[in-house]
């Protein structure tokens, strides 16, 4: 019996990069809006129309189109996803635990939310709140979120936000790895970081600050190390330069405690960032517009 849906099958894993590439009608805005590279892009439409035989896009004066199979193939592909996702969030629905969501990074719930959030709590009342950490905002569904803390450097959205703070940096590490080297001590040292162990986070392609941008600061040329481990957790890191592992770079709102419990030490200036700050998202529909409102005041007074 032949299988159904053979030739769907075939291009699934394609047809959601083609549908973001067809809505756009660029691979450039498909990839940013995906997450993925645009080489990556660029393979997924090849596996389409190697398998359709024929092409869906045509470049006119480096114009990007669809063309009349790939017309009618995006008509498809919408109406059918737009189908599955009405069902699915329907369903959604009905799971959906009452009570608010808030979004937000697992570095910020575990360095700034969770020492607050009785505080929180008490603002709102008995109203339930539903803490959803995610290492990156790409992987996660907004529309399931009514508050989402967005720490990226885009700040234009169609949904208020409260502005939280910037980006501010510091290299930080432990008593007992300043001990060992004193001259950390001294900001006009920066060169001595150069021969030091390096805690390094993965910030993607982010706006955020590395250790390249950080010693671009003092005019100073870095070379990643090729041998150098990443964390893909920001807590993590900074738990390993709390162990005394080496010197990472401390975005100072997440790791106040930290430092006023002396478990990290500073060691140089803080730099704030050029482009990246946090802010809160208020996403209104679902929940109560008092209850956001004092959220977001709650917030507000939080940060001053």
């Amino acid at each position: 019996m032949q299988q159904r849906f053979r030739l769907t099958q075939s291009m699934l894993s394609a047809l959601p990069v083609f549908e973001a590439a067809a809505r756009h009608q660029s691979f450039t805005r498909a990839s940013q809006e995906l997450n993925i590279s645009q080489p990556t892009v660029s393979h997924h439409i090849r596996r389409i129309e190697d398998a359709l035989e024929c092409e869906v896009f045509s470049r006119d004066h480096n114009r990007l189109r669809l063309t009349a199979a790939g017309e009618q193939l995006a008509t498809a592909v919408a109406l059918g996803f737009g189908h599955v996702e009405q069902e699915a969030r329907a369903i959604q629905a009905n799971l959906r635990p009452e009570g608010l969501t808030l979004a937000c990074s697992f570095g910020f719930a575990n360095g700034w939310l969770m020492p607050r959030f009785s505080g929180l709590r008490q603002a709102i009342g008995e109203y339930p709140v539903h803490v959803a950490a995610t290492d990156w905002l790409s992987g996660f569904d907004r529309d399931t979120a009514d508050l989402i803390v967005v720490w990226t450097g885009d700040q234009t959205s169609e949904h208020e936000r409260v502005p939280l703070f910037p980006e501010v940096v510091t290299p930080v590490c432990s008593p007992e790895f300043l001990a060992r080297h004193p001259t950390l001590l001294d900001p006009r040292h920066a060169e001595t970081l150069l021969t030091l162990p390096l805690m390094h986070y993965d910030e993607r392609d982010s706006q955020f600050m590395n250790w390249q941008s950080w010693f671009a600061r003092w005019n100073i040329a870095y070379e990643l190390p090729r041998d150098r481990y990443v964390f893909s957790n920001y807590d993590f890191m900074i738990q390993a330069v709390a162990e005394g592992e080496g010197v990472g770079l401390g975005w100072v709102h997440l790791i106040e405690d930290l430092l006023q419990s002396g478990k990290l030490v500073r060691i140089g200036q803080p730099i704030q960032g050029e482009k990246t700050a946090y802010s809160l998202e208020i996403r209104r529909g679902r929940v109560a517009d008092d209850v956001l409102d004092q959220v977001g005041d709650w917030f507000r007074q939080e940060v001053g």
